[in-house]
């Protein structure tokens, strides 16, 4: 009797593994974007990040995550996304800066969370970030940010700090394209 006792609860462990290994099969196969999503909250709130949404118009809102103070004595730091990505791309990085330097990790417009009713262009992308960092108040007349940027967000990042340098005090590119965009 304890011998079919003992298959009995085999053959139910068995079948809960099973189970379970079908729907981690599911998940990661079908629901793969629940996972890195997941992966990357729990990371943010791990390391102190919060997110937060900028309504410019009804049109028009940022989406974005903050972690640290500002401070009068050191510049935000902007991190600009590549393409296809978005802000939570970020957080590994992020994670590691201590709470004392203020960082801000936004959605440019068509990527992430962020809603904008326009163009994708470099230009566009330039003219959203400025409206996005005059909208949240990010730059003090004696405090520029650093913008640091990858992929298609260090070419945003070098056009807006062409364009705006009295917003800027540093820039960052990371793996900026080879190529000129138009």
């Amino acid at each position: 009797m304890e011998f079919f006792r003992d298959m009995l609860l085999l053959l139910i462990f068995m079948a809960g593994a099973a189970l379970t290994l079908f729907g981690l099969r599911y998940f990661v196969y079908y629901k793969s974007e629940w996972i890195a999503k997941l992966y990357f909250k729990l990371n943010g709130i791990k390391c102190g990040i919060t997110k937060y949404i900028l309504f410019i118009n009804d049109q028009t809102s940022f989406t974005y995550c903050e972690k640290g103070i500002r401070t009068d004595t050191k510049p935000s730091l902007l991190f600009i996304h590549g393409l296809a990505s978005n802000k939570e791309t970020w957080i590994p990085i992020v994670k590691d800066i201590p709470n004392t330097y203020h960082c801000v990790m936004v959605d440019l417009p068509g990527h992430g969370e962020t809603i904008c009713n326009e163009t994708y262009t470099i230009d566009s992308f330039v003219k959203a970030l400025k409206t996005f960092i005059d909208c949240y108040g990010l730059v003090e007349t004696n405090k520029p940010l650093c913008l640091v940027g990858s992929s298609m967000g260090a070419t945003i990042a070098a056009l807006f700090s062409a364009r705006y340098p009295a917003y800027v005090s540093m820039v960052c590119l990371l793996a900026p394209p080879a190529f000129a965009w138009k």
